[in-house]
């Protein structure tokens, strides 16, 4: 994300006398509807904290029905450098940022969402990346293998199109 990472280049690592959180904090946020069942923020935030960066993973529980008011909103926010998508935001977020990446496209939805340097936003879906890549970390090789998905939502979808090309050999 353009602004941590600039954020952290620039300061170095975190001056240990330095107040968290402090006004130069950078903020990454995690919307859904809800979001009480997340685990992410207290292990990401220790993450990043721990990666020297002036950081946090903050839930933001915003209901579907506001969705492109409150992204419209949350774009104003300047030390806001990311976001990460869950249910049930991640279809239509893919028509709320600037550009989607090509598997973003595919797929029809994104669970990521970073600002670019010129202020505009680009979106990605990780969740099938992920699914093979702990496949395969495993020892299991999809390739030429059969899978049943079952649901068509965002993540669902995306491991789908993530196994196709496993499935093909290409």
């Amino acid at each position: 994300m353009a602004g941590i990472e600039s954020s952290a280049m620039a300061s170095g690592e975190i001056d240990p006398g330095n107040e968290f959180p402090n006004g130069e904090m950078r903020i990454l946020g995690l919307i859904g509807d809800p979001v009480s069942q997340v685990r992410a923020p207290a292990p990401m935030t220790q993450r990043l904290r721990h990666g020297g960066l002036n950081a946090a993973l903050v839930p933001l529980h915003v209901p579907a029905v506001v969705l492109p008011i409150a992204f419209g909103c949350l774009k104003l926010i300047r030390n806001l450098d990311g976001l990460v998508i869950t249910v049930p935001h991640k279809i239509p977020m893919a028509e709320l940022v600037d550009h989607c990446s090509e598997r973003a496209r595919l797929v029809g939805a994104i669970n990521v969402a970073r600002r670019e340097a010129d202020s505009s936003w680009s979106g990605d879906i990780l969740d099938g990346v992920g699914f093979v890549r702990g496949l395969t970390h495993r020892g299991f090789n999809p390739e030429g293998q059969s899978a049943f998905v079952i649901g068509a939502g965002g993540a669902g979808c995306a491991v789908a199109a993530e196994l196709v090309p496993t499935f093909l050999g290409t």
